[in-house]
């Protein structure tokens, strides 16, 4: 291929007209191959001359003999072309062929000339490959990498990679190009209609309100507002930008509706808060039954306050599972500090600007959640409820949205809170925030740590009753349109709606099935069958069918083999049976099997329990070694696992291989070691409530827990008898009446 090359030195030009042949490379640190070059033509100008170069062959230096800023003699070594894989350079050249061809098409940049050069020259792959190279307006750095690679197939990919780059950049090019197209048709479309628009107006003489106007009205909203000193700068020069613009323009509007939202944010705008402590209990015994924890908090706080009114807000995170009431205690907080309340549901959230704003420079943007909280409370301090905390999700293109509420509920840093939308601080340290979660387990650490954390625990039957009696039904009846004298629950109805169609930690469900009944009755009430009803435990069947589940007393544990467990969970406690079989070695080795969705904490505690027997029980352990043993839990689909199954698992196997069923109505719950000790575990209060709702009258804990038992409700203490255990002989005495 010729090319010209400019010559603006005489004394070069004298040492390129004597010599017939030159050798072209760049002082750079990327240059490793240069190109011999034939000198085919000298065309002298005024300040110089443009010689024409045929490249020949590429070369490198060996060691120079002359070396000077204007060039080089030196001794080379030609390098001829090395093709180390031939089926490699079969395969890449169509592809770099097709590519060159497609680029072409799109946006015919290369000469014809070439083109023809090209197709003339195909069979010689390697000139083709740097025929494209320096024809595909590559830059000097592309053309150079091309040269210095001596081996076909890495050149090919090399011209292959330059090829997909150029096609990609031509692709987005045109991309925006019709997009830019497409944008300026509808701005010209909408200009032209509100054109259309003023001219009417301006003939019916109702054209008064123009762009001068706007302004005007914008400007007096800013001086009346009261901005701080930032927001205000930025409200005037959005302000000076909308004085230049057309009102039909898209960036008018845009300006316009970052105006709004800068100027509607309650930025000076605060409800007083009730200090008076007596005020505020009323208020929440009044909507809430038991939880005396976090009504406690609240006190606490209020009393703080009307102390010293610039005390730091707590960031409250109440965690419990469903249907305890959470969100509603928000409200009722709201209620009783006397402040505007809205709930946020962080459930599902992936994307880090739901939470920080989107920024202005993307069509549509709009603040974040918790700007738009504000604006729609209405003041600088309201209480905001973040939903579902455990529930945020991330997403490798939406970031992470739990990181970016660590500025917004950090007392260090959300006085100065900056929404990429707004972009300007808003004090958040103002607002109470109290965040609600089923579980901790999926809250980031960092997230946690900065949230004072209040369990709200499950409710007995006891509190279900009176959380029925006091608020549920007299709700219920009202929302049905009927009044108390059609409609009278008695106290064996509510017990059986709790215990065979809940069964739950918390009374959202409970709530559902009396909504049921209340619907029945007055349909018949409607349908003229009856002017009242009494729902006792038959008539509780006839609106709600058959129950929906069994107490313990329901399941059959009249046989060896079996235990009951307690366990916790996100959605509050539970009881499950641990069931156990025996059956005769098929080979030499023994087989455990374990089935029903257990974690491999608990098949080790399966282990653990096995090794215990064969070491401490002797004569158990000779007829252990002479079966397979299958371990199951119930519930098959209910992923279990943790370590609170231990000593329920050692019960149930004692009990398999010693024929002897464990006491009714027994429930256990511990952790054990392998030499026998039991261990304390969590989730007390959860499984005891769950114990209470199933019937049990016994439950077996670890002495370590006996401290957490003060916390249950008067009515368990009542109708549960503990036992305190610390070792697995104790764990069996109790079960087996002294085996």
């Amino acid at each position: 291929m010729m090319l010209p090359y400019p010559i603006r030195d005489k004394i070069l030009l004298d040492i390129v007209k004597t010599n017939k042949y030159v050798g072209v490379s760049f002082n750079s640190d990327k240059t490793k191959i240069g190109t011999i070059a034939e000198v085919y033509d000298i065309n002298e100008v005024q300040d110089g001359a443009n010689i024409i170069l045929q490249g020949l062959c590429r070369f490198s230096k060996d060691y120079p003999i002359d070396d000077n800023e204007l060039y080089t003699q030196a001794y080379v070594s030609y390098k001829e072309d090395i093709i180390n894989n031939i089926d490699e350079v079969k395969a890449l050249k169509p592809r770099i062929l097709g590519l060159f061809s497609k680029i072409n098409k799109i946006s015919p940049i290369v000469p014809r000339e070439i083109i023809s050069i090209i197709d003339t020259i195909k069979e010689d792959t390697s000139m083709v490959c740097d025929m494209i190279a320096a024809s595909s307006d590559t830059d000097l750095d592309e053309r150079q990498s091309v040269l210095n690679e001596v081996e076909l197939s890495k050149r090919m990919r090399t011209v292959l990679k330059i090829l997909n780059s150029k096609l990609n950049i031509i692709e987005i090019g045109i991309k925006v190009d019709n997009e830019t197209k497409k944008s300026m048709e509808q701005t010209n479309r909408e200009y032209y209609l509100r054109r259309q628009r003023e001219e009417i107006n301006k003939q019916l003489g109702d054209g008064d309100k123009d762009n001068k106007n706007e302004v005007e009205i914008y400007k007096e909203r800013i001086d009346k507002k009261g901005l701080p000193q930032e927001a205000l700068d930025e409200a005037n020069r959005e302000l000076k930008r909308m004085e230049r613009m057309h009102s039909a323009s898209h960036e008018y509007s845009i300006v316009a509706t970052y105006l709004d939202w800068l100027l509607d944010l309650p930025w000076n705008d605060s409800t007083k808060d009730n200090t008076d402590i007596s005020i505020a209990r009323d208020i929440l015994e009044k909507d809430h039954y038991g939880l005396d924890k976090p009504k406690k908090r609240i006190l606490e706080f209020l009393a703080v306050r009307k102390l010293k009114a610039d005390s730091r807000t707590p960031i409250l995170c109440f965690v419990g599972p469903p249907g305890t009431g959470k969100t509603s205690l928000g409200k009722s907080i709201a209620c009783a500090m006397n402040r505007k309340f809205y709930r946020m549901s962080l459930g599902g959230i992936k994307d880090e600007a739901d939470v920080r704003g989107f920024r202005r420079t993307y069509l549509g943007s709009m603040p974040g959640r918790i700007i738009q909280s504000i604006k729609r409370a209405g003041s600088n301090n309201p209480l905001v409820m973040l939903d579902e905390i455990d529930k945020i999700g991330s997403d490798h293109r939406g970031g992470d949205p739990a990181s970016a509420l660590l500025e917004a509920l950090d007392p260090e840093q959300n006085y100065s809170f900056v929404d990429h939308y707004i972009n300007v601080p808003f004090d958040l340290s103002k607002i109470f925030f109290i965040t609600t979660a089923n579980t901790l387990s999926t809250i980031q650490p960092a997230l946690r740590d900065r949230m004072e954390i209040i369990e709200l625990h499950g409710y007995s039957q006891y509190e279900k009753l009176k959380i029925a009696n006091g608020f549920l039904i007299p709700r219920q009846i009202k929302e049905h349109g009927l009044n108390d004298s059609q409609i009278e629950f008695t106290e064996d109805s509510l017990g059986e709606i709790i215990n065979a169609y809940t069964l739950e930690a918390g009374v959202r469900n409970l709530e559902r099935e009396i909504a049921n009944i209340c619907r029945g009755v007055a349909t018949e009430i409607v349908d003229n069958k009856i002017e009242s009803e009494k729902i006792n435990r038959d008539i509780v069947k006839k609106y709600l069918d058959v129950p929906k589940f069994k107490t313990i007393s329901d399941i059959e544990i009249t046989k060896p083999g079996l235990s009951t467990v307690l366990y916790a969970s996100s959605l509050g406690g539970g009881i499950d049976l641990v069931e156990t079989v025996k059956f005769k070695k098929e080979g030499k080795l023994q087989r455990v099997i374990t089935s029903g969705s257990l974690g491999d904490v608990i098949k080790e505690s399966v282990g653990v329990a096995l090794s215990w027997i064969k070491e401490n029980r002797p004569l158990l352990a000779e007829k252990i070694t002479e079966y397979d043993i299958h371990v199951h839990f119930p519930s098959g689909a209910t992923p279990k696992d943790g370590p609170s199954a231990g000593i329920a698992l050692v019960t149930a196997l004692v009990s398999l291989f010693t024929d002897k069923k464990i006491k009714s109505n027994l429930a256990m719950t511990g952790e054990m070691t392998l030499r026998g000790k039991v261990l304390e575990i969590g989730g007390i209060k959860h499984k005891m409530l769950a114990a209470h709702r199933a019937s049990v009258t016994d439950v077996i804990l670890p002495k370590w827990n006996k401290k957490d038992i003060g916390e249950l409700p008067m009515d368990l203490h009542k109708d549960i008898s503990f036992h305190f255990v610390d070792s697995i002989e104790d764990v069996l005495n109790i079960a087996f009446d002294n085996i």
